[in-house]
């Protein structure tokens, strides 16, 4: 036996007993652990653990069974017995990391089919808005009426970050705005019928644009002309809802969605305290997506950039309340992000929990697993294991770079699957 460093040993598998923590170092699909890291508990997981051929295991003796290790050792090691944890870590048991995987895939495949049929939905109220508003009408109720059942407090709901997404950009940032501003509304503890007027509003805020011609609907280097008439999108987005039959809860919604806190918004320049509550909130999920997903892809922030920005730079535009939901709701690394973790690893943030927000799924590079085989690590579910910090994927070097497949677009939806919620360790 031999010292390592942080006070544990490296042993032979025929050293290893029955009770001893063990960390293997191996990648995920090379072994039928749920965990890198466990207590051995029985004599099975012994031979397990023997068959896989290591040449020599690391082991924990501050984590294992004390008896298992003499007094000179353990002085040795600086583990005082008495001070051992009164409930050590939960053991490890053998799974199935192909079910694992099978079972993550389906997740993103459900979410990616129905973020594809809503898209086909939100298409076809565009083109009946202006010829059949009340058809446009029982549309945006029937989409509503899945979006708020997606989010009831029944079950956990999480962001869930797409496969890269294709389609019409005003499709695509309606439907990101309609999804987190329905799950900051229910962490701001909205009314249904508030939500429900949140929700339909960040569907339709924009879809007076399709007027616009596409040289200003790009919104870039435009003139002052061009940029007025930009902003009319609003006047026609309201025209549009008017004719569909909306109330005044959406109208107001729709009317000051371009509205900023220290009245620096437009039309109107109102205040915070003259804003109502769901402009509030929609007002800063349309600024965070158009941060995320700008018309110049040159003038792109990754997910944490923008919400570095926001806190930072522009925290004076938005109702410190309805901010602080926000970062809470989303995590300091929204999905999207590209971060180092505390073991040096790379990994991309693929899912952030709307009512667990302290640490997010995230998806790593392991040059041991093919790219295809990846499995997504909650880190709730690895307390050692952190992000040390953020990164812009040009910053990725070249395997990782293609192993993670950063989104050039980021868009999200709900998900509210079992296996979103339950991570598994990763190799360290």
């Amino acid at each position: 036996m031999e010292s390592s460093k942080e006070n544990t040993l490296l042993l032979k598998p025929d050293e290893l007993r029955v009770g001893m923590y063990v960390h293997i170092g191996l990648g995920w699909m090379q072994h039928s652990f749920a965990l890198n890291k466990f207590r051995i508990a029985s004599e099975q997981q012994l031979a397990d653990v023997r068959s896989l051929q290591l040449k020599q295991i690391h082991v924990d003796p501050s984590k294992s069974d004390m008896g298992l290790f003499n007094a000179a050792l353990l002085h040795t090691l600086r583990i005082d017995p008495s001070k051992r944890a009164l409930n050590p870590e939960p053991v490890s048991s053998a799974v199935d990391n192909g079910l694992i995987l099978a079972l993550q895939r389906a997740s993103l495949a459900r979410c990616d089919k129905s973020f594809a049929e809503a898209t086909v939905q939100w298409q076809r109220v565009m083109v009946d808005a202006s010829s059949n508003p009340l058809e446009a009408r029982t549309a945006c109720n029937s989409m509503m009426k899945g979006f708020l059942k997606e989010t009831s407090l029944e079950q956990d709901t999480h962001i869930r970050l797409l496969s890269e997404s294709a389609g019409e950009s005003l499709v695509l940032h309606a439907l990101n705005v309609t999804v987190i501003s329905i799950l900051l509304g229910r962490s701001l503890d909205l009314t249904d019928s508030e939500l429900e007027d949140v929700g339909m509003a960040a569907l339709l805020h924009d879809i007076g644009k399709q007027k616009l011609p596409e040289r200003v609907k790009l919104g870039i280097n435009l003139s002052p002309a061009q940029e007025t008439l930009a902003r009319n999108h609003v006047n026609e987005s309201l025209d549009m809802c008017r004719s569909m039959g909306f109330g005044a809860g959406v109208l107001n919604i729709v009317a000051q969605h371009h509205e900023l806190a220290d009245g620096s918004g437009y039309p109107s320049g109102l205040t915070f305290q003259q804003m109502t509550r769901g402009a509030q909130i929609l007002s800063l999920v349309n600024v965070y997506d158009n941060l995320n997903n700008p018309n110049s892809s040159m003038l792109s922030l990754t997910p944490h950039e923008a919400m570095s920005m926001l806190f930072a730079q522009r925290k004076h535009q938005f109702g410190s309340e309805t901010l602080q939901a926000f970062v809470k709701m989303m995590g300091v690394y929204p999905p999207g992000s590209v971060v180092q973790l505390s073991n040096d690893r790379f990994a991309m943030v693929v899912s952030a929990n709307a009512t667990r927000p302290l640490k997010p799924s995230v998806l790593v590079h392991d040059p041991a697993i093919p790219a295809d085989q990846a499995i997504v690590v909650n880190l709730q579910e690895m307390p050692d294991l952190t992000i040390r910090r953020s990164l812009h994927a040009r910053h990725l070097p070249p395997a990782t770079l293609e192993y993670l497949s950063p989104r050039k677009r980021i868009s999200y939806f709900f998900d509210r699957s079992i296996s979103a919620d339950h991570g598994f360790g990763a190799s360290a």
